[in-house]
């Protein structure tokens, strides 16, 4: 590309993490940064899904933090992305404590904590966390249940 922007890179890393190939997703991430351009939102989500799907605790923690140095920590479509992330990276209890950091819980939010009962048998069933999460005004939707 003779002329490359946050838009082509994501492009790139989307693809990548679309074709299943997330170690070269990742990769491109980091070179991406390397040319000097910044992660949006776009590149973030891309990025966790691939620390996800690699369980790359490492560069996800460290995705986590930029988000929260930039102030993309609380972004809608990101806070879910961190928690599920950390879940099925076997850091249950530090995905409980973004889950209660968040100043918003949506039914997005609150589905990214439904697979922790099947991981950690001491926390509350589904149907617990559902009730918990509609004491705050969040009901689930058709991918609670």
């Amino acid at each position: 590309m003779t002329e490359t922007n946050a838009y082509s890179w994501n492009s790139l890393i989307e693809g990548c993490v679309e074709g299943g190939r997330t170690v070269e997703a990742l990769r491109i991430f980091r070179e991406m940064q390397l040319a000097g351009i910044k992660p949006d939102s776009f590149s973030l989500a891309s990025g966790l899904y691939a620390c996800t799907s690699l369980l790359d605790l490492r560069r996800g923690k460290q995705m986590h933090g930029f988000m929260v140095r930039n102030a993309l920590d609380e972004h809608a479509i990101l806070r879910p992305l961190v928690v599920d992330m950390y879940v099925k990276c076997g850091c249950v209890d530090v995905a409980r404590k973004v889950f209660e950091n968040a100043k918003m819980k949506d039914v997005f939010l609150h589905n990214a904590l439904l697979l922790v009962p099947t991981l950690d048998t001491h926390w509350v069933t589904p149907l617990q966390e559902g009730v918990v999460a509609s004491s705050y005004g969040v009901f689930a939707n058709w991918t609670s249940w």
